[in-house]
């Protein structure tokens, strides 16, 4: 009896390539990066104005999504999708602002492939096994006499010349070892010493007496970490989210350490008293000489930006009107909150940090409940406190949110009131975010953005004469059926040049559109506002 195994291996082209032959590169890769991205309504070049969620920058960015890699709090289908468009070189959208995230952990990974035109084939050349060749002669009656092949990996990762050894001395013959087996058999185990656990891995506890357990990582920022973390609660198991800020940042001075965890501090001092149900809570912090941990709810039902994407993909003219009524308020209402009650301006309102909570009863058919989150730019309308640093922003203009929390090209530059380019310093104004919270409410009755062209100075253009379509608005879903006045209302009243004469957030409150709204969304109960 002999073995024998096929000559040539089938790529999925249907090619046959035989085993000595060098594989080609896939051109799936090659191919989508020479075809250029061709948006709905002309190409990015002429100034023609898009969605920012379609932009492709691949000249500026790195690419942050990879598929099947959790982004919190994106859904996962957001996230595979633009990891799976070439073109697309979105920011990831985090819970926290650039000042508050830390490094991806590290782990191991796929090597980079080497530049060169052609890869090898994974498969030897020729069988780590000799076979003995069929002969009738007769003096061959005995059993051939077999020989084992033994290799090891070398220091750099390549195979060293492979010894040949009697199946004596081996122990056992490679020749008796299934095809997979030998091929295995070349590689030794690492001798590398086994990595003692840190404080913030997976495991480990957190707490006083270690009553919160953290699980798997579910995304990260520039500065910090989201995992999960499992705690028991009347002899049930709960699952919530814990975000990570380390003391001491790789490849970070002193300073710069110090200053990360400044600005985290000052978003917890805020974060940690705000008890609304539509605003994020941060349930627990414990803070250690190793990193600070806050607890707070897992949220798995995404963000505004997912829905608004998803209603793009579908070719929908914006959401329907109990959606846009629903959202708009319950983000009006958190506003609300912030600026009257607490004296807070969240400076950061976008569709990133909306999330969405769908455990809520009939949330499928009536939506979910908005949770404003991120409060890494936020500040007190007032204060004789600001001597420290200020949150991290873009560029020189400490006004507008950074990157590394928004999809879009230059952070939450769409969502910039017209008075914050030309301001002197740092603006702690409830108008920006009333500003905001009209860019927020355009794109939920056309599902595009107000202001934006495929070049950064075109879209401050656009903003600074306030530049926007009302023919989007007319043609919206929402208003199909009635209510195109007061939409119109409300989106010129928060889109308003002059700041005195910009609606409040008590006007939005009782405008036209969300009348009706109060007596469903006010005075709702939530665990975390009972706690108080």
């Amino acid at each position: 009896m002999s073995i024998t195994f096929n000559s040539e291996v089938r790529l999925d082209t249907g090619e046959g390539v035989g085993l000595g032959v060098p594989v080609p590169k896939s051109s799936r890769q090659s191919h989508s990066h020479s075809h250029a991205h061709t948006p709905e309504n002309g190409s990015y070049s002429d100034g023609s104005q898009q969605d920012y969620m379609e932009m492709p920058y691949n000249v500026r960015r790195n690419v942050a999504y990879r598929v099947g890699e959790s982004r919190y709090p994106f859904v996962q289908s957001t996230v595979d999708d633009l990891a799976q468009d070439a073109e697309y070189r979105d920011q990831v959208a985090s819970l926290t602002s650039d000042a508050t995230a830390s490094p991806p952990i590290e782990e191991a990974q796929t090597p980079l492939e080497a530049p060169s035109e052609y890869m090898l084939s994974s498969m030897p050349a020729t069988s780590p096994m000799e076979f003995p060749l069929f002969s009738p002669s007769p003096r061959r009656m005995g059993p051939p006499r077999t020989r084992s092949y033994r290799s090891d990996m070398g220091e750099d990762g390549s195979l060293k010349r492979m010894s040949r050894r009697s199946s004596a001395r081996s122990g056992r013959s490679l020749s008796s070892m299934s095809p997979a087996a030998s091929f295995l058999s070349r590689y030794k185990a690492s001798e590398a010493p086994i990595r003692p656990p840190e404080p913030d891995d997976e495991g480990q506890g957190i707490g006083y007496d270690s009553e919160y357990i953290i699980g798997k990582q579910i995304g990260y920022g520039g500065f910090s970490i989201v995992k999960e973390v499992t705690s028991m609660e009347d002899g049930k198991p709960v699952v919530n989210a814990v975000k990570i800020v380390r003391k001491l940042q790789q490849n970070r001075s002193e300073f710069e350490n110090e200053q990360i965890q400044t600005q985290f501090d000052h978003e917890v001092e805020i974060w940690r008293f705000l008890r609304h149900p539509y605003i994020l809570p941060l349930l627990r912090v414990y803070t250690t000489d190793y990193a600070t941990f806050c607890i707070t709810r897992l949220n798995k039902g995404g963000t505004l930006f997912d829905l608004i994407r998803d209603t793009r993909r579908k070719k929908k003219a914006g959401l329907p009107a109990h959606l846009v009524k629903r959202y708009a308020y319950q983000l009006a209402s958190a506003m609300r909150y912030l600026h009257n009650d607490v004296q807070v301006v969240h400076r950061d309102i976008k569709l990133e940090n909306c999330l969405l909570d769908m455990t809520v009863p009939d949330a499928e058919r009536d939506g979910g409940d908005l949770l404003l989150c991120d409060f890494g730019m936020a500040d007190f309308i007032v204060s004789d406190q600001r001597d420290g640093p200020e949150p991290t922003s873009i560029g020189d203009n400490q006004n507008i949110g950074p990157a590394e929390t928004s999809t879009s090209i230059a952070g939450s530059l769409q969502y910039a009131a017209p008075e914050l380019f030309n301001a002197p310093g740092p603006l702690f104004s409830p108008a920006a975010d009333i500003w905001a919270f009209g860019v927020v409410v355009f794109a939920l009755l056309t599902a595009t953005l107000p202001f934006n062209d495929g070049l950064d100075i075109k879209t401050m253009d656009k903003i600074q004469s306030c530049s926007w379509d009302a023919e989007l608005i007319r043609n919206a879903e929402a208003v199909q059926e009635g209510g195109l006045d007061d939409a119109l209302a409300l989106i010129r009243g928060c889109l308003e040049m002059d700041i005195e004469k910009r609606w409040n957030v008590q006007d939005i409150l009782k405008c036209a559109l969300l009348r009706e709204c109060e007596q469903r969304f006010e005075n709702v109960s939530r665990a975390w506002v009972a706690e108080t």
